[in-house]
């Protein structure tokens, strides 16, 4: 799979813990030899873009509908996310490309850092949206600056 992804796709999949980008692709591992795909809008269908190059060297599940995603970036995204997950974001133990499955405020999500500026994508499921996104609004609270929220 790993051959065909790369041949097909021009996606290196990432080894546990790291995300990959190969044009409009991600690739997101959390344990070994499972991938979560996404891809930034586009007209056609992810999952029939993935069963074309891969074939039979994968079993595809859409998840397309189930989780929300939401980017958090900027001058205070490090210091307002650690208020509420138990993570090290130092930039000593989370870099660009580190992925990690954690709980925000007792909500399981997924979270990449995708730069240094920081900016960081996070998941969750889509039936805890509104209170994951109550939560980061309340992290994010600060009166000098705080991270932009999308």
């Amino acid at each position: 799979m790993r051959r065909r992804a790369e041949q097909e796709l021009g996606l290196a999949l990432p080894e546990p813990g790291r995300t990959t980008v190969a044009a409009e692709l991600r690739a997101v591992c959390v344990t070994p030899d499972r991938w979560l795909m996404l891809r930034e809008g586009t007209s056609q269908s992810l999952g029939a873009l993935l069963a074309d190059a891969l074939g039979d060297a994968a079993s595809l599940i859409d998840l397309s509908g189930t989780h929300v995603g939401v980017r958090v970036r900027g001058a205070g995204a490090r210091a307002a996310l650690a208020k509420f997950l138990p993570l090290d974001l130092h930039p000593r133990a989370m870099k660009p490309g580190h992925v990690a499955a954690t709980l925000a405020a007792h909500m399981p999500v997924l979270l990449w850092q995708v730069d240094d500026a920081p900016t960081y994508d996070l998941l969750c499921t889509r039936s805890l949206a509104e209170s994951f996104h109550r939560a980061l609004n309340l992290a994010s609270v600060n009166p000098d600056a705080g991270p932009r929220v999308r």
